[in-house]
């Protein structure tokens, strides 16, 4: 028989919402104990553990508050402290003892495997064994389909992530391709400008030779 320690520590997130089958068994037993005796007894180890270690508690409190009734205000917080120290050891000293005889607690209500309730007596020869077959292949068939849906899903992951970094790729692109075409504008910008430099400086020219022919011209 599982302690309560030992049933749930260390189950992850993935143990809980897909349990093995020898934690689906610890359940069941728990269950079924809940349903033989009318009460749960791991809830009913719990209980007395609690009880135990509050009522020691609220003693010892009653004692320290009664030797500090009769003592000034330096004893009593000494005594205060003293008290507080007591019963943080004396919890630790219940704690341990608790766990010393919880597995042989829980042992004495464990039922055994023969032993059936009235009413699932009732129920021990009402399916036979290929009724028993068939819904263990119904349940390895299910197993089969929620293990493929996990492997999709897995797939589905992959090729969002796939997806996500070629999005995150093509935006980097986009980044250097704005950067060649400033760069490029940038140039061809400056280009154009000495392009019509250029041109202002021949048109400058002609004008100029044109003034230099009637120049000559009128002197002629």
């Amino acid at each position: 028989m599982a302690t309560s320690s030992q049933l749930f520590d260390g189950a992850s997130e993935d143990k809980l919402i897909n349990p093995p089958k020898d934690f689906q068994e610890k359940l069941c037993a728990m269950e079924y104990e809940t349903q033989f005796f009318g009460f749960s007894p791991l809830a009913y180890y719990d209980f007395l553990k609690k009880y135990t270690s509050n009522q020691i508690k609220t003693e010892l409190g009653k004692q320290g508050a009664s030797i500090s009734k009769q003592a000034d205000d330096a004893e009593t917080v000494k005594c205060n402290a003293a008290t507080e120290r007591l019963i943080q050891k004396t919890d630790e000293r219940v704690e341990q003892a608790f766990k010393t005889i919880e597995s042989k607690f829980l042992n004495v209500f464990a039922i055994p495997s023969n032993v059936l309730l009235p009413e699932d007596e009732i129920q021990k020869n009402q399916y036979t064994e290929e009724d028993r077959k068939q819904i263990d292949a119904e349940i390895e068939a299910l197993e089969k389909k929620y293990k493929g849906c996990l492997c999709l899903e897995s797939r589905f992951e992959a090729e969002l992530e796939e997806c996500t970094a070629l999005d995150n790729i093509e935006k980097e692109l986009m980044k250097v391709e704005d950067i060649i075409l400033n760069k490029l504008n940038g140039k061809l910008s400056s280009k154009l400008k000495s392009w019509q430099s250029l041109r202002d400086d021949l048109n400058e020219y002609d004008s100029l030779r044109e003034l230099f022919k009637k120049v000559v011209g009128l002197e002629s």
